[in-house]
């Protein structure tokens, strides 16, 4: 399990990782709201080339989180409070809606893989990295688990940014609480308790939105 785990970190290409780091920065404030984001600047502060960044900012466009304008001068939008809360309620219909998919396919395979997940989690509780790389591949197996390849395609568009907001409140975060409640969430699908499942996600995610609130900085347009 862990072994997957930290090939599928080291196979991640250099924007990938330059996105996760310009995307922590914007959401952080490093970036102000229409700032313009120099692909010449961070190139020279990560000491890269050019390709990796524009290919990073490609991305965070696609996320919603830069805007790239006629002039091809990309500026931060970031998150604003309720463009944050129709992300995280995006989330909320997606999987919840692989929650009553999955219970209808009924997967035990990947029921199997889920609570060998959750168990990781309890092992990786003090390894920041590992525990959150756990905790999306929990998400993601749940997602896959509904058999919905179209599911699976619009969760792929939000896991990059899930993975960085998890990297913001891993401090905020009561671990033990939070693997209690991936345990119950997956105790209830194999129940073929779909909508007990949903609820308990519904916390989980709550709890989650909560703490980033607290984190991260929100830029002033109400878009």
């Amino acid at each position: 399990m862990s072994d997957l785990l930290f090939a599928e970190q080291i196979k991640q290409s250099t924007h990938i990782k330059v996105a996760n780091y310009i995307r922590k920065g914007i959401l952080t404030g490093k970036w102000a709201f229409r700032e313009h984001l120099s692909e010449k600047s961070v190139s020279e502060e990560l000491q890269l080339s050019r390709g990796p960044i524009r290919d990073a900012i490609k991305q965070l466009h696609i996320e919603g989180l830069i805007e790239i304008p006629g002039n091809g001068r990309p500026y931060v939008v970031g998150f604003s409070e309720k463009s944050f809360a129709d992300w995280c309620r995006m989330r909320m219909y997606l999987e919840t809606l692989a929650i009553q998919e999955s219970v209808e396919a009924g997967d035990n395979r990947s029921y199997h893989e889920m609570s060998e997940i959750v168990k990781a989690m309890e092992s990786a509780a003090a390894e920041r990295e590992q525990y959150i790389w756990l905790d999306l591949y929990f998400h993601r197996r749940l997602v896959e688990s509904s058999q919905n390849r179209a599911l699976c395609k619009l969760w792929e568009t939000l896991s990059p940014c899930l993975y960085t907001l998890q990297e913001l409140i891993a401090e905020r975060y009561e671990q033990q609480k939070q693997i209690g409640m991936h345990l119950a969430i997956l105790t209830h699908m194999q129940r073929g308790e779909s909508g007990q499942a949903a609820e308990c996600l519904t916390e989980h995610i709550q709890a989650g939105k909560q703490a980033i609130q607290q984190v991260v900085r929100f830029s002033s347009t109400s878009g």
